[in-house]
């Protein structure tokens, strides 16, 4: 008898954001604040390698393993906590499913039937309930070849997807600091931040000036007044960082 082949089905629907929408004017005004408070002559190229890399962390563009599917894009930035907990919630349910089946080959339990609900939409529900002799060890047999999933971990204090957020920016920050650093060694804590904080701007991970400041002009004072209020959000993850 042939073995039925069962299709992997696609468990996770994992939707990207469309994130913060490009603008010509908003890069515009970045690069332009970048060049007057920078001496950046023959480092654009470190800084659009910089960029990317931070574009490419925030947007998810790595590679995650999942217990069914393998590899999927990694959850961007804003994403996290959602889709751990999606990985999380699967391996579970193939744990439970894995010790289950141990209990019925074991004599511990035994199986009458099965029931799968399913949404017909307009909140209407349906339930089918499956009791044949032939059919349930059918059954059984096929979920053996799923995955044995792990156990549910004891949940953690916090806000997972808070905490990851605050260690991408940190470690961020932390590669701007030292590209910065190895331009001029003599800036100000202050004066890295800001530009730690055109960088994310620049790779989509903070909203533009336009957005960040309402009433925003490329005016020397505005300029000045956005920076002390770009810098004193970075302060926060600066100093904590872990």
């Amino acid at each position: 008898m042939t073995k039925t082949k069962i299709p992997k089905p696609n468990w996770i629907n994992y939707r990207k954001p469309e994130g913060l929408k490009y603008q010509p004017e908003n890069e515009f005004d970045v690069l332009s604040i970048l060049s007057c408070s920078f001496k950046l002559e023959g480092c654009w190229n470190k800084i659009g390698y910089l960029r990317a890399q931070i574009g490419v962390k925030a947007n998810g563009l790595n590679f995650i393993e999942t217990p069914i599917n393998g590899q999927i894009f990694e959850p961007n930035i804003w994403e996290f906590d959602h889709v751990k907990k999606e990985i999380t919630k699967a391996k579970h349910e193939l744990h439970e499913i894995a010790a289950a089946i141990e209990k019925i080959e074991n004599g511990k339990a035994e199986t009458v039937e099965i029931q799968i609900k399913f949404n017909k939409g307009k909140k209407s529900k349906e339930t089918i309930i499956i009791t044949h002799p032939e059919i349930l060890p059918r059954i059984f047999e096929l979920l053996k070849t799923l995955p044995e999933g792990e156990q549910k971990p004891t949940p953690k204090k916090g806000n997972i997807e808070k905490q990851q957020y605050k260690q991408f920016i940190f470690e961020s920050i932390g590669k701007c600091f030292e590209l910065i650093e190895s331009i001029d060694p003599d800036l100000n804590e202050t004066d890295k931040l800001f530009f730690s904080g055109l960088i994310l701007t620049l790779a989509g991970v903070i909203e533009p000036p336009r957005l960040f400041y309402e009433g925003f002009t490329t005016d020397p004072d505005q300029v000045k007044d956005y920076r002390d209020k770009l810098t004193d959000s970075l302060k926060y993850y600066k100093s904590t960082g872990k």
